[in-house]
């Protein structure tokens, strides 16, 4: 669904952090989808140029940015996010509750 819409995987995966969790900074970014800190600087700045997130200053650090969802950017992820989870759901419904149970046991250890 997303790729319909002019997203990349990448650019999804920070757009989600920043719809469920509201802005970021670009450190907090890179260490929550464990990406390096030149490919997420690229994704930030394509979503910032499509109008997805906006940037300000960090008033707690004057070194970094806040990162944050625009309304443009909320809006295209209230229409695609449910459809990406119903997907989600329908890729885990194939695994029984103990794959379900490993796969989230490894996903804790990435944290």
């Amino acid at each position: 669904m997303f790729r319909e819409k002019g997203l990349t995987l990448p650019q999804f995966t920070v757009m989600e952090l920043l719809y469920n969790r509201g802005e970021q900074t670009v450190q907090s970014i890179i260490d929550k989808v464990l990406s390096s800190s030149g490919n997420i600087t690229v994704v930030v700045r394509n979503l910032e140029q499509m109008g997805l997130v906006s940037r300000r200053d960090n008033p707690d650090d004057g070194r970094s940015y806040l990162i944050g969802i625009s309304p443009k950017g909320k809006a295209l992820m209230d229409e695609t996010f449910s459809v990406h989870m119903e997907n989600l759901a329908e890729a885990f419904s194939k695994l029984t509750t103990e794959e379900k149970e490993t796969v989230v046991g490894i996903l804790k250890k990435l944290k």
